[in-house]
């Protein structure tokens, strides 16, 4: 320290010696807080790329910072949309045809905080509404002289109007794409990691913005950093500094500040009503089946079968009955891995199949080889497994209880014989006497009969 004041003349301070601007404390923003980035004052320009895009009118490299930081984020957002769309076609995202109670609420939150976190899209609106019908906005953005001539609006719209429709169309942009990810999201996880995702996304020209303030892109950059932060464009503060006339000027300015501010809240407004109100009529449209008929146009009879799938899909298990096929999704996927074990075993008739097969009681229903004989419930494994079991000759004394209805008849080997030598009441010719020699042979043999 004595040594540093040596150096100094004695009657030079340290402020005259090295005059410099200081960057002002700002507020933090919520996904900037969490990366330790700088947020700015709400009277202050925000601190994003766009803002030294106003300052530089949109030329040299801050423009060309901010023209690539917003073609980053738009080709991030169209990337998102073809990840989630079909085949590529950005028309064609299927959206859920339904959903759990707990996800619905958790989208309405995630909504509301879509919106209330949109700087972007506010700001810019804030800017255009506070520069629209002001000639000297360069007194404010430039620090302009009072005496200078008002500026042209060629150098209005590179100056105010096109950095801040850039900020609008990205501010949008996250605005739209958060809305679709929303409604695509199966479960709760996804949902918060995908909103997060997205904001980082929408942050990019923040960080950039605080990658310049603290130098590492370079001393101009940084230096506009500094200018950015020290510009005050607080609408109220600026027309009090300018009412310095008649009455008239006063009530006037007075009713643009009013008016200033109906408009604002009335676009916060109309931004809430079209997410509320999209994300509702997604609601509608997924309760009225839209979306189940769009992901299966194929399934037949709609109605039905959209009832059935509410009732019974996405809960995993296997309903069955119509909704266990292709052109259904089998029951939305449920249906996989009982398909798997029993691949033939499907009809309209044959429902509630993951609850009826293998469960230790005999359903005639699924008494059948496709099902397994109701998965060994009504005909044992060890008989259906047996070389002989619908090998074409009826031999069911081998093993006792394959020529019964449960087993098809030994799987239709017996079928022949159950018609020729089995009585309505079910009283058989023994099968040793039928495959014996003398059987048939043209003479009667008494002990042989029955």
């Amino acid at each position: 320290s004595n040594m540093f004041n040596r150096i100094l003349p004695d009657d030079i301070s340290l402020e005259q010696q090295a005059p410099r601007k200081t960057k002002k404390k700002a507020r933090l923003s919520p996904i900037s807080s969490i990366l330790g980035m700088n947020g700015s004052d709400k009277d202050s320009l925000p601190e994003d790329v766009f803002s030294l895009m106003m300052l530089s009118g949109s030329k040299g490299i801050s423009g060309a910072l901010g023209c690539i930081c917003f073609a980053y984020q738009m080709i991030l957002y169209l990337l998102i949309l073809f990840d989630l769309s079909e085949d590529g076609n950005l028309l064609n995202i299927a959206l859920l045809w339904r959903q759990k109670p707990i996800i619905t609420f958790g989208q309405f939150v995630i909504v509301t905080c879509v919106i209330l976190t949109q700087d972007d899209l506010l700001s810019s609106i804030r800017t255009l509404i506070l520069f629209w019908k002001d000639p000297r906005w360069d007194l404010v953005v430039l620090e302009s002289n009072e005496g200078n001539p008002p500026p042209s609006t060629w150098k209005w719209r590179r100056h105010i109007l096109f950095p801040n429709v850039l900020k609008f169309v990205q501010g949008f942009g996250v605005f739209f794409v958060s809305g679709i990810v929303i409604v695509k999201s199966a479960s709760m996880l996804d949902l918060v990691k995908d909103f997060t995702a997205i904001m980082v996304v929408s942050e990019l020209d923040n960080m950039v913005f605080n990658l310049a303030a603290f130098g590492y892109l370079g001393q101009t950059l940084y230096e506009m950093t500094v200018d950015a932060q020290e510009i005050k464009i607080d609408d109220i503060a600026q027309r009090k500094k300018q009412k310095n006339g008649t009455s008239t000027e006063s009530e006037e300015g007075e009713a643009n500040v009013t008016r200033s501010f109906r408009f604002q809240v009335r676009v916060l407004l109309i931004i809430f009503g079209i997410a509320l109100g999209s994300w509702a009529m997604f609601l509608f449209h997924q309760q009225k089946g839209t979306y189940f008929k769009k992901i299966y146009p194929k399934c037949s009879n709609f109605e039905m079968s959209f009832d059935l799938a509410y009732k019974h899909a996405q809960d995993g298990e296997c309903f069955g009955g119509g909704l266990n096929t292709i052109e259904c999704g089998f029951e939305d996927g449920d249906c996989i891995n009982f398909n798997m074990a029993y691949p033939l075993c499907k009809g309209r008739d044959l429902t509630d199949v993951q609850d009826e097969v293998g469960n230790d009681k005999c359903n005639m229903a699924f008494a059948t080889s496709a099902c397994d004989y109701d998965g060994g419930d009504c005909c044992p494994y060890n008989i259906q497994q047996s070389p002989s079991f619908g090998d074409g000759i009826c031999d069911f004394e081998k093993y006792s209880g394959a020529n019964k209805q449960e087993c098809q008849y030994e799987n239709g080997d017996c079928n022949e014989y159950n018609g020729m030598y089995c009585s309505n009441d079910n009283e058989c010719c023994p099968l040793a006497i039928v495959n014996g020699t003398s059987f048939q042979n043209g003479i009667c043999n008494g002990g042989l009969s029955a």
